[in-house]
């Protein structure tokens, strides 16, 4: 193998792995798998895909060995190859909204007139106990991991959960992470209710990469 070739081959398998992830189907999907294995029905529903194109791109991210699947009884579930995906896929955002200014002015335009705080903001709240933290997500997302001392209320079953919640506390509400609305759609029903309710701009992948960063300085 000459230099030529050598090279030629390595930036081939990178440019697998690019052409992979150069779809904002496929971007959506790692998102949503992120936050726990699903299977393509659900990932089909939660990005407004039909499942045969939904499948489809599973099966790109799988060749690229982005994705994994594993079997429960009669049902396959797709998940992220590993921890190495996740941290991918956050850098890679951050990277994004660092160079591509409209990505943050898009944001800020969709969330705006939602109360919003940053994680260092609402921190000595969640600390002292005078905040609640709400995780708006799936349930089953919830239970494949979720911040440390949260609630399960998801956005689509807040109602029944409404009585369970305190309103001498800030509630404090997440979902995601910054391109998700289920935590803005929880806050407006809760404000609605009489709550005070914020959204915070965090997610579980984002916290645990922030604590093990720490755990490595």
């Amino acid at each position: 193998m000459d230099k030529r070739e050598f090279k030629d081959r390595v930036y081939g398998e990178l440019e697998t792995l690019g052409k992979a992830v150069a779809n904002r189907r496929r971007l959506e999907l790692l998102d949503v798998l992120s936050q726990g294995p699903h299977t393509v029905e659900e990932l089909a529903q939660e990005t407004a895909m039909s499942v045969a194109n939904a499948s489809q791109h599973l099966q790109r991210l799988k060749k690229a060995r982005l994705v994994a699947t594993e079997q429960e009884g009669t049902y396959i579930f797709y998940r992220l190859a590993n921890e190495s995906v996740a941290a991918f896929l956050l850098i890679f955002r951050q990277l994004a909204e660092e160079r591509l200014p409209l990505i943050d002015a898009t944001v800020q335009s969709f969330f705006r007139g939602v109360p919003t705080a940053s994680w260092e903001e609402i921190a000595a709240e969640l600390a002292g106990q005078r905040a609640v933290l709400i995780d708006t997500r799936p349930e089953n997302e919830y239970l494949a991991g979720h911040l440390p001392g949260a609630v399960s209320a998801p956005a689509d079953r807040l109602e029944e959960k409404l009585d369970k919640l305190p309103k001498d506390k800030k509630l404090v509400a997440y979902c995601r992470g910054p391109y998700c609305t289920m935590a803005s759609q929880a806050v407006a029903q809760l404000n609605d209710a009489g709550f005070d309710a914020l959204r915070v701009e965090m997610s579980v992948q984002e916290y645990n990469h922030e604590m093990r960063t720490d755990n490595q300085s």
